[in-house]
């Protein structure tokens, strides 16, 4: 087989696509959203926003959830444009379904990496 010819077999080779939004979605809905719920609704320690009481629990930080394993900031180096766009589809999916589980997600406040899902208390 010539060059041209074994150049033209790669270029003819099928390419795998990768639906990260339905790969992400599948994961993400697979969490226990009801262990979740229960779990916030006999949380201990609530917090409160302009008189509303809610609960969060730690979920983990964006090193252990997020696809890249890294925490963006505009200035860094070690993340790829794709790494970005992976982690906000993630992100994006997260917190979609937190919301249609009467929920919702939220950065720690000392610390950003860390993550909660939180849910207004009755």
């Amino acid at each position: 087989m010539g060059k041209g010819e074994e150049m033209k077999t790669i270029q003819e080779k099928p390419k795998k696509r990768i639906n990260l939004e339905k790969q992400y979605r599948e994961e993400i809905t697979s969490w226990d959203w009801e262990g979740l719920k229960k779990d916030l609704e006999k949380a201990e320690y609530v917090n409160e926003n302009d008189g509303n009481p809610y609960s969060s629990l730690y979920i983990g930080t964006v090193f252990e959830i997020m696809p890249s394993g890294k925490y963006w900031m505009f200035w860094t180096t070690n993340q790829s444009y794709f790494d970005m766009i992976r982690d906000s589809l993630y992100r994006e999916i997260m917190e979609e379904i937190a919301e249609e589980n009467n929920m919702w997600i939220e950065n720690g406040e000392g610390d950003p990496c860390d993550l909660f899902i939180c849910m207004c208390i009755d």
